[in-house]
C-alpha cells in the first residue's frame, strides 16, 4: 500500500462549534453556530410589536431586536486587543478521523464529505482542525501549528497535507507568514478559499451597502427570508431602516472591528479604506496584528510561487458565475456568492463570464467551476474527487487528466446522496414493495453510481433528471398507496 503524508482539513466559517463556558468549563450556551431561542425573542418583542403597529411608529421596537441581537452575537466578542472577551471553548478533535466516534465523524464528514479520501489514505491519517471563525487569526495560527506538530508525531510523518476551505484560507495565510519556513507542508488544497479576503468583507468594512430598500433584497436571501417579506412591508420603511441600522451595528460592533479573523477577509484593495475608518482610534495591539496580516497579504502570491517553486504541491479550485448580494457594491463582481474569483483563483480576471486564466498565480494548478455556489461546494462531488486525487498523488495539474478540466460545470448532489438514494435502498429491502418497483430503483441506484464516475460536468441536467426519475418511483408508490 502507497505511504500517503496525513491530511489535515482546515474547514470554513461555519463547519466549527464553539461554546460559551463558565469558570469552571460547563457549558453555557454554543457560541457558534448562534443559539437562537426564537420563541423567546418572539415573546419579548409582543409588546413593542403592537405598540409599533398601533402608533405606526418605532415605540423602542428597534432598541428591542438590536437587543435581541445583542444577545446572540454578545458571546463571541472580542476585546480591544482582538481577543476573546468572553471565556470559549472549541470543539475540537485532537485525535485522527478513525479515532473519532460515530457522532463526531458523521459531523466531520457533514461538513466537508471526504469519505472517498479517507478511504484511500486511511482515516487514521485524516484530521479535522476545528477552530473559532470568529476568533484572533495569528492565535488560530499558532494552534494550527502545534496541530501539525502533533499530527506529523502521531503518524510520525515528516510532513502534512493541507485542505484549505474557505475561511480555512485566511487561517492557513496566517499560518504560512509565521511558519512557512518550517517546511512542513508537502500538498495545499485551497477549495473556493479566502485568498485575498472577500468583496463582501470589504464592502462591510467599509460601510459601501445598499440597505435603502431591504424588502427587496429578501428574495436573494433564500427561501425562509423571502417568506418574511410580506411581515416586514407591514411595518413602516423608516422602522424597518431604524431596526435595520441598529441590528446591523450591533453584530459589527461585536463580530468585525475587534475580530482579527473578519480583518483578514478584507481585501488588500480595501484595507486602506477600512483601515482610515476603523483602525485610527484602534488598541495598537490589534492594530499590529491587522497590519501584519494586510502587509504579509501584500507579498502573499509571491510567497506561493517561492512555495511552489520549493516543492509544495497547489491545487485552487475558484467557483464563478454567481454574483453577491445587491446590498453589497461589489454585486457585479464574479464569485461563487461569498468569495469572488480573483481572490479564490488568487488573480485570476473575470470578464463577461470568461475567465483570464493568465492572471492568476499559478494558471496551470487553478481549477473553476462555473456557477459553483459556496455554500454548496460541500455537495459538488466533483471538487471532493478532484481535491482526493490531488491529494493522493493522481492528478498534479490541469494537464494531468481530461476527466478533471481546467473549467467545469457545478453540481450539486446533496438531494440525491442524502435522500433519494438512501431513500431507494430501504424501498428496496422492503417486502411490501412490488418486485418491478425494486427493480426500477436498482436501475436509478446504478445511474447513480454511473453519475458518480462522470466527473466532465458540461451541465448539472443530468443531476435534476436523475431526481426527477427518483421522484416519478416515490409518486407511484405513494399513489397506490
Amino acid at each position: 500500500m502507497d505511504k500517503f503524508n496525513p491530511t489535515i482539513i482546515i474547514p470554513g466559517i461555519g463547519q466549527s462549534k464553539v461554546d460559551m463556558i463558565d469558570s469552571k468549563g460547563n457549558k453555557i450556551k454554543s457560541a457558534w453556530p448562534f443559539d437562537i431561542d426564537m420563541k423567546s425573542a418572539l415573546d419579548d418583542l409582543k409588546g413593542s410589536i403592537m405598540k409599533m403597529m398601533l402608533f405606526r411608529k418605532d415605540a423602542g421596537f428597534s432598541d428591542k431586536v438590536a437587543k435581541i441581537v445583542r444577545s446572540i452575537t454578545f458571546p463571541l466578542s472580542c476585546k480591544s486587543d482582538g481577543s476573546s472577551l468572553n471565556p470559549l471553548r472549541t470543539v475540537t478533535y485532537e485525535k485522527s478521523v478513525k479515532e473519532c466516534t460515530d457522532d463526531e465523524k458523521r459531523f466531520i464528514y457533514k461538513m466537508i464529505p471526504m469519505e472517498a479520501l479517507g478511504e484511500k489514505i486511511g482515516e487514521e491519517n485524516l484530521f479535522f482542525f476545528a477552530y473559532n471563525p470568529f476568533g484572533d487569526v495569528y492565535p488560530t495560527a499558532e494552534k494550527l501549528n502545534e496541530f501539525i506538530e502533533f499530527v506529523k508525531e502521531k503518524t510520525q510523518s515528516e510532513k502534512v497535507d493541507i485542505i484549505a476551505v474557505s475561511l480555512g484560507g485566511a487561517v492557513l495565510k496566517a499560518y504560512l507568514d509565521m511558519y512557512a519556513d518550517k517546511k512542513n507542508i508537502s500538498s495545499i488544497v485551497c477549495v473556493c478559499s479566502a485568498l485575498d479576503g472577500t468583496k463582501c468583507a470589504g464592502d462591510i468594512f467599509t460601510g459601501n451597502l445598499d440597505l435603502d430598500d431591504p424588502v427587496k433584497y429578501l428574495s436573494y436571501a433564500g427561501d425562509k427570508a423571502s417568506q418574511i417579506a410580506p411581515m416586514v412591508n407591514m411595518i413602516p420603511k423608516d422602522v424597518v431602516d431604524l431596526t435595520l441600522t441598529k441590528s446591523i451595528d450591533t453584530a459589527k460592533n461585536d463580530l468585525l472591528y475587534n475580530c482579527t479573523m473578519m480583518w483578514a477577509c478584507v481585501p488588500v484593495s480595501d484595507f486602506a479604506e477600512a483601515s482610515d475608518k476603523h483602525l485610527k482610534n484602534a488598541d495598537p495591539v490589534l492594530k499590529e496584528k491587522v497590519t501584519r496580516f494586510y502587509n504579509y497579504s501584500l507579498t502573499f502570491p509571491g510567497k506561493i510561487r517561492e512555495l511552489a517553486k520549493d516543492g509544495v504541491r497547489f491545487c485552487i479550485v475558484s467557483g464563478y458565475g454567481k454574483q453577491f448580494l445587491p446590498i453589497f457594491e461589489s454585486k457585479n463582481e464574479d464569485s461563487d456568492s461569498v468569495i469572488n474569483v480573483s481572490s479564490s483563483s488568487l488573480g485570476a480576471q473575470s470578464s463577461d463570464g470568461n475567465i483570464d486564466v493568465s492572471t492568476c498565480v499559478l494558471p496551470e494548478n487553478t481549477w473553476f467551476f462555473k456557477n459553483q455556489g459556496h455554500s454548496a461546494i460541500a455537495y459538488n462531488d466533483v471538487v471532493l474527487s478532484l481535491a482526493e486525487k490531488f491529494i493522493t498523488g493522481e492528478i498534479e495539474n490541469v494537464h494531468s487528466s481530461e476527466s478533471y478540466p481546467q473549467f467545469n460545470t457545478a453540481r450539486n448532489i446533496k438531494k440525491l446522496k442524502y435522500e433519494l438514494v438512501p431513500k431507494a435502498e430501504k424501498t428496496i429491502n422492503d417486502e411490501t414493495v412490488s418486485p418491478e418497483i425494486k427493480d426500477k430503483l436498482k436501475e436509478l441506484n446504478e445511474k447513480y453510481s454511473v453519475l458518480l464516475k462522470t466527473t466532465v460536468t458540461e451541465n448539472a441536467q443530468n443531476v435534476t433528471e436523475l431526481e426527477n426519475e427518483y421522484k416519478a418511483v416515490f409518486d407511484s408508490i405513494k399513489n397506490k398507496g
